[in-house]
């Protein structure tokens, strides 16, 4: 139970990180007397530490199996060179996701700046 509970944390995390940049760069939030370009920089390191995060969640999960039957002896045991394919699956959807968001407030914000 708990290996789900520190993914969709990390999702969430990783959905405010990516809404919060985008507000924070394109509305033009004052912090202090930082620039747009620091604030771009500042912004693409925390999305790089948050994806990182991500990864590191994903190698953590491999470990605890959660998508996988959690007890049951019928089941021969996994060994480590198979892959999981649900959660790859799951892994590609939740990075489309996030590229969709992107594009999507990358899109508002244009239309914003343009009127």
């Amino acid at each position: 139970m708990i290996p789900y509970i520190l993914l969709i944390l990390t999702f969430v995390i990783i959905l405010f990180g990516n809404v919060g940049g985008h507000y924070v760069i394109e509305k033009g939030v004052k912090i202090g007397k930082i620039s747009i370009r620091m604030k771009k920089l500042l912004y693409w390191m925390l999305y790089t530490v948050l994806t990182l995060f991500t990864a590191g969640m994903l190698a953590v999960l491999e470990f605890f199996e959660p998508f996988g039957p959690s007890s049951s002896r019928s089941m021969p045991k996994k060994t480590s060179h198979e892959i999981d394919g649900r959660k790859i699956g799951i892994t590609i959807v939740m990075v489309l996701f996030i590229y969709i968001l992107n594009a999507y407030f990358e899109n508002k914000a244009k239309k914003e700046n343009e009127k």
